[in-house]
């Protein structure tokens, strides 16, 4: 195999794995409060609705981070699918996809490194090395 499809490979199944994992641990119940203050807290994430106005439905914030952790791993699965489809393509689109992508996941990785916990960051940094190595083409 070429070095370009080798690399963009490893991005995808690093993104695919990274998602399939962060789905299935979002579905996983909440671990039970370490003390009282923790037991507020998860009350109040899963009790207090924000009103967004303009006729829009009132979230909790349990609800808003659900629906931010399906979106990321939604996102994974699509990354994961338009991949397939720049592989079978080959050429200027695998090498366009894969620039798109290298950029998008730095983007992402400074996000990440900001805001998430150490396990995404560092699948998101070598999804970053991986599509970036693919990038510069070389099929």
């Amino acid at each position: 195999m070429k070095r370009q499809r080798v690399a963009f490979k490893v991005g995808l199944w690093v993104a695919g794995i990274t998602g399939a994992l962060h789905g299935i641990a979002s579905m996983q119940p909440n671990p039970p409060a370490a003390n009282d203050t923790e037991a507020t807290l998860f009350k109040l994430v899963a009790t207090t609705a924000i009103d967004f106005g303009a006729g829009g439905p009132r979230l909790t914030f349990e609800q808003i981070l659900d629906g931010f952790s399906h979106s990321f791993t939604l996102m994974m699965a699509w990354v994961v699918a338009l991949g397939v489809v720049a592989l079978r393509a080959g050429g200027a689109t695998l090498t366009a996809v894969a620039r798109v992508n290298a950029a998008a996941f730095a983007l992402l990785f400074a996000i990440s490194a900001l805001h998430f916990p150490p396990p995404p960051t560092v699948c998101i940094a070598v999804i970053v090395v991986a599509f970036g190595l693919a990038s510069l083409g070389g099929e």
